[in-house]
């Protein structure tokens, strides 16, 4: 079944906006699901992606909404019903296959999260606990709990295309999230030294490795990709990076199908592995 989309196009082209619902009708038509109905944003220019994500963060009163780094492309349900956002600007400077991982990415979001359910997440005890214990603020909890949040549905989606038979475009959609750009290396070179900062830094690189991880479980590309998930955190000190990837590589591997039991697993492995020793150790200097 392939389901309504419904199009707000804000500067694309004929062509260009009739292959975008091409790659996404026949995604919706391999992939089993119950979407009936998708909104599909396009916008010729990033800016005014931010502008409309911007206004509509004021009125609803939610955060974490918008567009960060190399992604072209968003899913979110905050009005019920799956919504996928595209930035034509960003997503035709690249190969034409990662523009097809990206899109089919975002189905896989409509198809997996296309709930208002998958937005709305209590925090979990143990970010609750991290919180008492170093008096961080419900708002930085929640920011908290987005990354992690994010990541778990990445390392879904991935895992359902991968399982549909999508290998090449996915495996050059994660090569080119994995490359970290000299913006995100000069992050982590401006947090270190504040605890904090430090930590919702770490906590945001575990979206591209979630993401790619799946992919780690097929034999012929275990290797190549577990190299460029290593590759990604090469700027950041030994134990984080190792952490990061052992959150990734073995608690993801065992997620089932409930997604927010999976991020609560994932918060307390985030938890245990690398938030309470990083600010324990910020308390100490």
């Amino acid at each position: 079944m392939i389901p309504k989309i419904a199009v707000s196009n804000f500067g694309g082209g004929k062509s260009l906006v009739d292959w975008i619902l091409g790659v996404m009708r026949e995604c919706y038509n391999r992939i089993p699901h119950g979407v009936e109905f998708v909104d599909l944003y396009i916008f010729s220019d990033s800016t005014l992606a931010r502008g409309f994500l911007a206004r509509e963060v004021r009125a609803m009163s939610i955060s974490s909404v918008g567009f960060s780094g190399r992604y072209f492309a968003m899913h979110d349900a905050w009005k019920g019903t799956p919504r996928i956002v595209i930035c034509l600007d960003k997503m035709l400077k690249l190969p034409r296959l990662v523009q097809v991982g990206g899109i089919r990415h975002e189905v896989g979001h409509s198809i997996l999260h296309g709930s208002i359910e998958y937005y709305v997440i209590p925090i979990p005890q143990p970010l609750r606990e991290l919180g008492r214990a170093f008096n961080l603020s419900i708002s930085y909890l929640t920011n908290i709990l987005y990354l992690i949040s994010v990541a778990v549905k990445d390392y879904e989606v991935t895992r359902l295309l991968h399982e549909a038979g999508y290998v090449d475009d996915q495996t050059e959609y994660v090569r080119y999230i994995l490359t970290p750009s000299e913006e995100e290396i000069e992050g982590w070179n401006l947090a270190r030294g504040n605890a904090p900062a430090e930590l919702l830094y770490l906590a945001s690189q575990l979206k591209c490795l979630g993401c790619a991880a799946p992919l780690t479980s097929a034999e012929k590309l275990e290797k190549r990709v577990t190299e460029w998930m290593r590759g990604s955190v090469m700027h950041l000190p030994k134990e984080y990076g190792e952490n990061l990837l052992r959150i990734c590589l073995e608690e993801f591997r065992d997620f089932k199908t409930d997604t927010i039991e999976n991020i609560m697993r994932a918060s307390r492995a985030f938890c245990e592995l690398i938030a309470v020793p990083l600010m324990e150790r910020g308390c100490l200097l």
